[in-house]
């Protein structure tokens, strides 16, 4: 009898399976600091019109073999429940993913399948499972959750009613609650309205000293202002025209002084300040740098063109390289590059090279590749067009029968 699927050994079959699981086979960065970043090195990207690849490469395959059998169902799920992660990477650019349902039906399972939570070891929150809950969706799964000890976490929500995405967000700390063996957190917010409020995160902070998250041991915020050690924030590939070409673009609006452990800066130039609004050199460009970077940064990188506007960028180095020393603002910095196109617009006869070498700081300059865009400009999000035509990670029935 030649050798089937359905003959091998439990542990055989399960090694199998765990190939469609991201937990199991750390692909795409699994385990990295950014993890939920998909990696770029293969050349491919998520089309919005295409299926996610997250979903289509791991979810559908595990739910598929859940339908199979009992036997293959026990195996499977076993894996399928060791992450929720919908959105993955860049999946969420998917316009054929459907949201709807997905936090609250994850829910619904833990309280339903205590066995099954106990399995999960990482959830992503993306801002779009947030969005289409709704209050009376959410009170209603709350009810089905009730024995969650997260009354003082739900507390920290009121007076907060008329922020988007609250329902949302109160799912995502019943749903923590719920997860003993939970051992990664990422959580992506998009602005104040979709933050987790400072008493709340405290609250869970409770849990896991004691209680269901006593295992957790990596968190992933976006608001990393006391762990944060490389910033990329490279825009060159937003479609800018150069200001030259009366281009414009939005500087950067907050100082990156809060970020205390933060050493390595890459920035694209242009998000320095907004050029084009002042006619001619002032006061405010030669602190543009002192005033943003973060006192023990050791590198920066600036990228990107601005054309007739470069002379006010050197006058913004020249006074960075007055204010590094031992007993000056800046006393780590150790090396910035800047775009090889500045120097042809006047950077070089600046004398930006002898002030920084005056201070002991390697000064010179670089080119580099455009990174990969997070969105392309203009392009439809998720939440705009959604079409249910992928299979939900719903719950799969024990009293199904073999097929």
């Amino acid at each position: 009898m030649a050798p089937s699927l359905a003959n091998l050994p439990i542990e055989t079959l399960s090694l199998i399976l765990s190939q469609f699981c991201l937990h199991c086979t750390k692909a795409h960065g699994y385990d990295s600091p950014d993890g939920y970043f998909r990696s770029f090195e293969s050349g491919e990207q998520q089309h919005p019109d295409q299926p996610s690849w997250y979903s289509r490469g791991y979810r559908m395959t595990l739910h598929s073999m859940c339908l199979v059998s009992r036997r293959f169902r026990s195996v499977a799920q076993s894996v399928l429940y060791h992450e929720f992660v919908p959105g993955y990477g860049d999946a969420w650019r998917s316009t054929r993913f459907s949201w709807d349902g997905r936090l609250a039906s994850f829910l619904r399972t833990l309280v339903a399948r205590p066995d099954l939570a106990a399995l999960v070891k990482r959830v992503y929150v993306h801002v779009y499972p947030l969005r289409p809950v709704k209050d009376e969706e959410a009170e209603a799964t709350l009810e089905a959750a009730a024995a969650a000890a997260v009354d003082d976490y739900l507390a920290c929500f009121q007076g907060m009613q008329s922020l988007v995405n609250i329902a949302g967000v109160k799912l995502v700390g019943v749903v923590l609650a719920l997860l003993p063996k939970l051992e990664r957190l990422s959580l992506q917010t998009e602005g104040p309205s979709a933050y987790i409020p400072a008493r709340a995160l405290s609250e869970l902070g409770s849990l896991s000293k004691s209680g269901p998250l006593a295992n957790l041991n990596t968190l992933d915020i976006c608001d990393r202002g006391a762990t944060l050690e490389s910033l990329h924030l490279d825009l060159r590939a937003r479609g800018y025209a150069p200001y030259t070409d009366g281009g414009d673009a939005h500087p950067l609006s907050e100082t990156l002084k809060a970020f205390t452990v933060l050493k390595h800066v890459f920035l694209s130039a242009s998000m320095l300040s907004n050029f084009r609004g002042r006619a001619s050199y002032t006061n405010y460009d030669s602190v543009l740098l002192t005033k943003l970077l973060p006192p023990n940064v050791t590198s920066l990188c600036l990228a990107g063109d601005l054309g007739k506007f470069t002379p006010r960028l050197g006058h913004a180095l020249r006074y960075l390289a007055k204010s590094v020393g031992p007993r000056k603002q800046f006393k780590a910095l150790q090396r910035v590059r800047c775009d090889a196109v500045q120097a042809t617009h006047g950077l070089e006869e600046m004398g930006v090279r002898e002030a920084f070498a005056a201070c002991g700081v390697d000064f010179c300059y670089s080119t580099w590749p455009l990174s990969e865009p997070a969105r392309p400009m203009g392009e439809e999000t998720p939440r705009e067009a959604l079409s249910p035509t992928e299979q939900p990670d719903l719950p799969i029935s024990d009293d199904d029968d073999d097929l």
